[in-house]
């Protein structure tokens, strides 16, 4: 059954990553690498490392989270994902939040959110977000799992992490500071829509291996990423137009399965969104989520006070949204 999930795995991604053909590509020769045994973590004898390591990278918003939920999906039919925000995990004492505190300290019963996770699921996706942001100790500690698929936790249990997917994400290369009036800093990109993809990712691998190697001084952690050039890099969302569309279809299904409505949006309000999303000094900042709050203010918003004043009378309906002014209108028809 996991070999056809692989089989179809590039239209599946192919779907919910809208706009990294690259990345899509990465993933699925990583995937088809795990499920033949011949990914780097079990290329020796007896190894119990995870079924596979990925690093993604590159901008925000632009489908790093939805590509991890989609391979929890691929390899184990469900969305299942414990995910750590590493900027959150900064301070030693964090590692004791992930593996458990040890006998005689403060949480020691609770254990680790890692290995409990692990252990109660070890069919999982991993995701550490921001990596570079952990603690030197938590790095150290994920060396382990890498090199041996197993951590032990405060009590002394071990979790094992052979059937686990491990991914990790950055945001490296991708903006730099600025001083801005008062002293404060801001972040801008450091590219923009018109830079190559090519060059985008050859940058972003280059800051990622500098900061390993001299920023935090561990080389030898990228190195079981397998080098700088095994990151997965993300590419802008070039095409806002899909991603405000796939956004839309997934409005259009909340519609009909709460209240019996098809939906239909005309493509003039996809293009206001768009526009109105490509004018703002944040758009190469924040991506794909970029989106959200203009759909919400042109579409989303209005389509719930329509919804709301006008509750469905038993048949199915069809509701069309057309651009009206500054805003829109929607015409209803039953079906």
């Amino acid at each position: 059954k996991i070999r056809q999930s692989i089989a179809s795995a590039q239209d599946v991604l192919d779907r919910r990553v809208a706009g990294q053909p690259a990345a899509v590509n990465a993933v699925v020769s990583a995937l088809r690498k795990a499920i033949t045994g011949l990914s780097a973590a079990h290329q020796s004898e007896g190894s119990e490392g995870p079924r596979a390591v990925l690093f993604f990278a590159g901008p925000t918003g632009t489908g790093k989270t939805e590509m991890a939920k989609a391979i929890s999906q691929i390899v184990f039919g469900q969305e299942q994902l414990l995910r750590f925000d590493c900027g959150e995990l900064r301070q030693e004492h964090a590692v004791a939040r992930l593996i458990g505190a040890p006998p005689g300290y403060v949480g020691f019963e609770r254990g680790g959110e890692l290995t409990e996770g692990i252990r109660a699921k070890p069919n999982s996706v991993v995701l550490f977000d921001e990596i570079e942001k952990a603690h030197p100790r938590l790095l150290d500690t994920l060396l382990g799992v890498l090199d041996d698929g197993r951590l032990t936790s405060g009590q002394g249990e071990t979790a094992y992490f052979g059937q686990a997917i491990l991914i990790f994400t950055s945001n490296l290369g991708m903006y730099e500071e600025i001083q801005i009036p008062g002293g404060r800093t801001s972040r801008r990109a450091r590219f923009g829509y018109e830079t190559p993809f090519a060059e985008i990712q050859q940058k972003v691998r280059d800051a990622i291996r500098e900061e390993f190697v001299t920023g935090l001084g561990r080389p030898e952690l990228l190195g079981r990423f397998g080098g700088a050039e095994s990151i997965v890099v993300f590419d802008y969302l070039r095409n806002l137009h899909r991603v405000c569309q796939k956004f839309i279809v997934n409005v259009g299904r909340a519609c009909h399965r709460l209240h019996g409505i098809d939906l239909s949006v005309d493509d003039a309000v996809i293009e206001r969104v768009v526009n109105r999303t490509l004018s703002r000094p944040d758009a190469l900042l924040l991506g794909g989520r970029g989106l959200k709050p203009e759909l919400d203010r042109l579409l989303t918003d209005p389509l719930s006070d329509y919804i709301f004043q006008h509750p469905a009378s038993g048949a199915n309906r069809t509701v069309q949204v057309i651009v009206d002014g500054e805003g829109v209108r929607f015409i209803t028809a039953s079906s």
